[in-house]
């Protein structure tokens, strides 16, 4: 490039010695962020775009040879010497032919007040005034927040470090005037005898992540070589950025750009969630950017098993991480389609390696999960997501935008909420000849997300830097998400088959204080269900227990009656463990039987009387029963025993006038009559309204009856296992599942003592069966015949049934 003039970097673009380009893809849609984000946000001038390294430096250092160095790095890479100009049809990278970098240098003088001087020149003479600025580009105020310090070296509550960190933060925020500055800015500070703080801020428009390393080390090269007193004999660097994003752009043909919006348009299709992970305060209408960060370090034995993983898997470590990172947004959002951003960095090219410029890119990835996936699953998705996204990249995000109808506007920002990248490049470390340099955290204080997840692989073990939006989040709230993604992780490397849905998410810290939660309300010691069941009639002897059809059953006749039963099964040789079936018609008798049977310690083999005799007998064929408890008849194959022998009514006064729906039981069925059960008091006019609307509760899917509550559990030490047996086999009927079910019960319609469930089910149906032992063990009502009830148990539609 040629040009006659050195013109003043601040002048407008459009002067002589000022070559112009059109943008890159990577360049442009920072550009339009910068200008979303200044018509959006609350804070227009804040630093997520600035890209800051920060060295102490201990020793001699020559000021003007680092000045020197840091100006060859302005000639050797045209980035750090363009402006930007957008007052045509399309955004323009102006690289201007000469651009001088003005080093702030701040520094205390023998007065003890600030100065500020400029591209290596010393301070001013010992008890001169203070300066203000001697180049454009000194910020004065750089120096009057440094003056707090040595002005009052020991003022109450301050220290030589916060006045440091206080200069450093000025330095990184000052926002740049891209238009007509150049994107590099640099400021020394001299923080103790034979001590300085450099720092150096370069936009993101100008150097991605990557070019870091370049600038730190040619920097240290070429400050070598200014103290040895020549020009640093480096390489002539192959190309250039704005040569190669011109040719980019020629390579980028009609066809491709057709292909590059088809694949975003069908990525994007449809509405594209906006994830609101749960933090500690709502979302404001109009957003700020101040953020925050906290760093954290992956446990070894994580990071070795997910490498472990990625060789054994064949795929990069960022798939992995990604997918990792999609459902631990799905476990928090609830959503099955999840949409985040990650980083995409195009250096493959080897003349790309050595080049400062801006090839990173963060792009959305769209992966579902709402059918369950397991790991191994969704690593394969994330991976070709990201092959995907690479491979269109360079579609112009506007044209994107308008063709899905999609908004990046505000309350919420970018298209994308969260983000994660995967870093593999060391920290850049700076060699100064006759000095030591230390780099410094520069911590992250604003953003443009509400979370950004920041992996580090510098080959030892990963590190982790989450930046969040603080008007949403909290610095604990942030620590124990990302434990709860570590988890996650090594959850799913240990067994990568499971649905993600199922992966644990919890820390150790979570579990542990919710047991101890767990801990502080448990109930007395479970029991077993035969315990559970006994002594039924306790505080509600006189009370219906059992209402089928006319007549009403209370808990002390149903009790005594299932304590005869359970004695007269016993010596009949049935005990624990004992597989004995029951054939009984859809009244107390059954329930009577249930409870006998359980009071024995037997297996519960439940048998329908309407069905046909052989399906019966082949079910008591295949379960091993011993008998049958039942009073129908037909040759069973077994020895029966009758369900009869209900032993002397009680007394008249100890039985309820009628059942629960205000049937008197001399009536004829089901015709009501004025009178009323003592445990429900006459109602008044007003209150004689329509009863409202009973709640049924479906076994559609199983949740009732099926391997859900009960799977698993094991009876109680020293008790015999009470299964209930169906024509799947058999079902854990412990005092866990019988609890849990009870729970169910319970909640479902809020029924409670006062309450009442009807069965509509077979009688030796699985629902039928633990419906009424659930409904016995919440001591509610149970109705038999069809009529009024809290809740309806209710079997799903049944299947064909084997002849």
């Amino acid at each position: 490039m040629s040009a006659s003039t050195a013109p003043d970097p601040r002048l407008p673009a459009q002067r002589p010695g000022r070559l112009a380009f059109p943008a890159s893809p990577a360049q442009e849609r920072i550009w339009r962020l910068r200008q979303q984000d200044s018509d959006n946000s609350s804070d227009p001038c804040d630093p997520c775009d600035h890209v800051s390294l920060v060295f102490r430096i201990r020793g001699d250092l020559d000021r003007e040879a680092l000045a020197a160095a840091l100006a060859d790095l302005m000639e050797r890479h045209e980035p750090l010497r363009t402006v930007f100009d957008d007052s045509g049809d399309g955004l323009q990278q102006v690289v201007l032919e000469r651009a001088e970098l003005p080093l702030t240098v701040i520094e205390p003088g023998r007065d003890g007040a600030a100065r500020a001087s400029a591209d290596g020149e010393n301070a001013a003479p010992e008890g001169a005034d203070r300066e203000t600025a001697v180049r454009e580009g000194t910020d004065r105020k750089d120096a009057d927040r440094a003056s707090a310090y040595w002005e009052n070296p020991n003022p109450e509550g301050a220290d030589r470090e916060t006045a440091v960190r206080d200069v450093i933060a000025r330095l990184v925020r000052r926002p740049f005037a891209l238009s007509d500055e150049v994107p590099l800015r640099a400021g020394l500070l001299r923080s103790a005898p034979g001590e300085h703080v450099l720092v150096l801020c370069v936009h993101r428009i100008a150097a991605d992540g990557w070019a870091r390393g370049i600038l730190v080390r040619e920097l240290g090269t070429a400050y070598r070589a200014r103290l040895a007193g020549h020009a640093p004999r480096l390489p002539e660097p192959p190309i250039q950025y704005a040569d190669w994003s011109e040719w980019q752009r020629e390579q980028y043909d009609e066809r491709a750009r057709a292909a590059g919006l088809a694949y975003w348009r069908q990525r994007l299709a449809g509405d594209p969630p906006a994830l609101e992970v749960p933090g500690d305060r709502p979302r404001p209408a109009r957003r700020s950017r101040a953020g925050a960060q906290e760093e954290l370090e992956l446990p070894a034995r994580l990071t070795t098993a997910l490498r472990a993983y990625r060789e054994e898997r064949g795929v990069a470590l960022h798939p992995i991480l990604l997918a990792g990172y999609a459902a631990f947004l799905a476990r928090h959002t609830g959503s099955g389609d999840i949409l985040a951003g990650t980083s995409s960095t195009h250096r493959d090219d080897p003349r790309l390696r050595d080049l400062v410029g801006q090839f990173a890119v963060v792009l959305p990835i769209r992966l579902a999960l709402a059918d369950g996936p397991s790991f191994t699953a969704l690593v394969d998705r994330a991976e070709e997501a990201l092959r995907g996204a690479r491979a269109h990249d360079r579609t112009r995000w506007e044209t994107v935008l308008a063709e899905t109808a999609l908004d990046g506007s505000a309350p919420r920002g970018p298209l994308v909420q969260t983000v994660l990248t995967l870093q593999d490049v060391e920290p850049p470390q700076l060699e100064l000849a006759g000095a030591k340099a230390e780099q410094l955290p520069v911590v992250a204080d604003s953003t443009r997300y509400d979370l950004e997840f920041h992996v580090q692989d510098c080959g030892g073990a990963l590190g982790l830097r989450v930046v969040y939006r603080t008007e949403l989040f909290d610095g604990p709230t942030v620590r124990r998400l990302a434990r709860r993604w570590m988890r996650l992780l090594a959850a799913a490397v240990a067994d990568p088959r499971l649905p993600v849905i199922r992966l644990d998410l919890l820390t150790e810290e979570e579990r542990a204080a919710l047991t101890a939660g767990l801990r502080r309300r448990r109930p007395p010691e479970p029991v077993p269900p035969p315990v559970r069941l006994a002594h039924l009639s306790a505080g509600r002897s006189p009370k219906v227990a059992v209402v089928d059809g006319a007549a009403a059953t209370t808990w002390r006749r149903l009790d005594e009656a299932a304590t005869r039963l359970a004695a007269r099964l016993t010596a009949a040789g049935i005990g624990p463990g004992s597989r004995l079936a029951i054939a009984a018609p859809p009244d107390a008798s059954a329930v009577a039987a249930l409870l006998a049977a359980l009071r024995a310690g037997a297996v519960i083999v439940g048998l329908d009387p309407a069905d046909p005799l052989a399906r019966n007998r082949d079910l008591v064929r295949r379960s091993g029963a011993l008998a049958v408890l039942t009073d129908a008849e037909g040759p069973w194959g077994v020895p029966t025993l009758s369900l009869g022998e209900p032993g002397p009514a009680p007394a008249p006064s100890e039985e309820p006038r009628c059942p629960a729906d205000g049937t008197d039981r001399t009536a004829p069925a089901g015709r009501p009559t004025s009178a009323h059960h003592p445990d429900h008091p006459p109602r008044t006019a007003d209150e004689a309204a329509p009863a409202a609307p009973t709640t049924r509760l479906t076994d559609a899917a199983g949740a009732w009856t099926g391997a859900g509550a009960g799977a698993g559990h094991t009876a109680h030490a020293g008790q015999p296992a009470l299964l209930e047996w169906s024509d799947h086999g058999p079902l854990v009927l412990d005092d866990a599942a019988l609890s849990a079910q009870t729970a169910l019960l319970v909640e479902a319609a809020g029924v409670d003592r006062a309450g009442s469930v009807a069965l509509d089910a077979p009688p030796g149906s699985p629902v039928f069966v633990r419906g009424a032992l659930a409904a016995l063990a919440a001591r509610v009502r149970l109705v038999l015949d069809g009529g009024g009830a809290d809740l309806v148990l209710t079997a799903s539609p049944p299947a064909a049934r084997p002849p």
